[in-house]
């Protein structure tokens, strides 16, 4: 039958349910209310709930993973400190609280963030012969606080949860745990890099060649498992507007981005405009052309390619 009443039963739909996704998960729920002591020098108090789909507290410390990841600046990350919070304490009101052993770098300025992660493994159908573990895992939160009295600012937002969705429907990984745009760029971000497969880990280098997989002109992979030379993207690769939001891919890119760590690539490291193109037309001649085009000034990206240009990114992308 089409459907029936339980999740992994034998109709079409419950045969195809995703664990994660079954509708006999509790789903675990984050929220993050507030940050204390979020100052250069200082160790900063985070308070959050978590919480079932029915506003039930889940005990922290019985999770299979509840974790805290403080990071910043917000304005280009460069740095992240990632803690295991499953012994926050908790106060009557069913809040958690939950005090970094890391303090914030002497020179901090500026925004600053929060983000919780984590879920339960929990045991579904139990007794039965459809019995089977899931991960019930939360949607990121993320918090952004100033460390030192300027307005808060979030980071600035390139692409959309939506749009990666468009394509990918449920969209999670490293253990499901990571879920979201403002999780995912704050440990891939300028500085990251895998020693073990000498590539960038940089959001955009990283999301710019799986996409482009099979029409890079240089080796992209991270062993044997994840060989994205294979992959074909099914869409249009002049359709930026496919993932990116508000013209995020045009020129120029906003003062005070960090250069990228490419360990992989001709350029390292590499301006954060060019950052961007290179990790698409991945060929020497291009990466020559952004080289000679980059002093100590800094990127001339935009002379030629910034939007009403002759070559700007909108018009050589146009579909």
């Amino acid at each position: 039958i089409p459907k029936g009443e339980l999740d992994f039963d034998a109709s079409i739909v419950g045969a195809h349910v995703v664990p994660r996704l079954s509708t006999e998960l509790d789903s675990v729920r984050f929220d993050i209310r507030a940050v204390a002591d979020g100052a250069p020098g200082k160790r900063p108090t985070v308070v959050f709930t978590v919480e079932d789909k029915y506003g039930r507290r889940i005990n922290a410390a019985e999770m299979t993973q509840l974790t805290l990841i403080l990071a910043g600046p917000a304005s280009d990350y460069t740095q992240y400190w990632s803690e295991d919070a499953r012994q926050a304490q908790a106060s009557a009101s069913g809040e958690y609280a939950w005090t970094f052993q890391t303090a914030l770098p002497e020179t901090a300025s500026g925004t600053y963030s929060v983000t919780i992660q984590g879920g339960v493994d929990r045991t579904l159908l139990a007794g039965t012969a459809k019995q089977r573990v899931a991960r019930d895992r939360g949607v990121n939160k993320t918090y952004f606080f100033s460390v030192d009295g300027s307005p808060a600012a979030p980071r600035r937002e390139v692409v959309s949860m939506a749009k990666c969705r468009n394509c990918h429907g449920s969209f999670t990984f490293h253990g499901e745990s990571r879920n979201t745009i403002d999780n995912c760029v704050t440990c891939h971000n300028p500085t990251g890099v895998s020693t073990r497969y000498n590539q960038s880990i940089d959001f955009r280098m990283l999301l710019h060649r799986i996409h482009t997989g099979k029409s890079l002109k240089m080796t992209f992979n991270f062993g044997p498992t994840h060989p994205y030379n294979e992959v074909v993207y099914p869409g249009d690769l002049a359709n930026c507007g496919g993932c990116h939001v508000n013209n995020s891919e045009r020129l120029p890119v906003r003062a005070g981005l960090q250069p990228v760590r490419d360990v992989g690539g001709y350029l390292n490291p590499v301006g954060p405009a060019s950052a961007a193109c290179l990790s698409c037309h991945s060929s020497k001649e291009a990466a020559s052309h952004a080289l000679a085009n980059t002093s100590e000034l800094g990127e001339a990206c935009a002379s030629c390619h910034g939007s009403g240009k002759t070559y700007s990114v909108e018009q050589v992308h146009s579909r």
